[in-house]
């Protein structure tokens, strides 16, 4: 196979439009490519950590008010609103899975696995089990286990779930490879849509 040359990109978010629609497999071949261990990486304290840091904070002065004058305090988690006032002070404490900003943030960098139907489906890197795919459709945001296809949290659309339970069902497989290898923090492998399954 002859790999296509990767373009030349003005900006990161003309980079990141590109590679949310491309296959890198067009680009790059992967069956040359070798495994790097780099134990002395550490992740470093960026912009965006202290922003999602001073957010978390916010969230939890907000309850704490909440709380003093009998409030509910509303904040998206996986995709619905959740009263945080109705939560345990540890289900709020500073994790990956509660922050306001960690939706947005988290989407950016999230690896997509595939895309079908204006269906997009999502997989994190050593995401909280049990194994699962993030799926956003029209707005719409759901969790959806692997081994069940069941949304587990969020909604989506009957008919978008039919769809995605279904093609979580065919591709079982490949998703829980796909799990394992997010585990260990290797790359992903693309997953052919709904569209093009027979």
């Amino acid at each position: 196979m002859t790999a296509e040359p990767i373009p030349h990109f003005k900006s990161e978010a003309e980079e990141r439009a590109f590679w949310e629609s491309h296959d890198s497999a067009d680009y790059l071949d992967w069956s040359k490519g070798e495994t790097v261990e780099m134990p002395n990486l550490k992740r470093r304290n960026t912009l965006h950590d202290g922003a999602e840091q001073a957010l978390k904070r916010a969230a939890q002065r907000a309850r704490e008010i909440a709380l003093q004058t009998n409030t509910p305090c509303i904040f998206r988690k996986h995709g619905k609103l959740v009263d945080i006032t109705k939560q345990s002070e540890s289900d709020t404490a500073p994790s990956r899975e509660f922050s306001p900003f960690a939706d947005l943030t988290k989407r950016k960098h999230m690896p997509i696995l595939s895309i079908f139907f204006g269906i997009i489906v999502r997989m994190w890197h050593d995401d909280h089990p049990p194994p699962h795919i993030h799926v956003e459709y029209q707005g719409f945001e759901a969790l959806v286990n692997i081994q069940t296809g069941e949304i587990s949290e969020g909604r989506l659309p009957n008919k978008a779930a039919a769809i995605v339970k279904e093609w979580c069902m065919r591709h079982q497989t490949e998703l829980l490879a796909n799990w394992e290898h997010g585990q260990r923090f290797e790359p992903m492998e693309r997953i052919p849509g709904a569209d093009q399954d027979d």
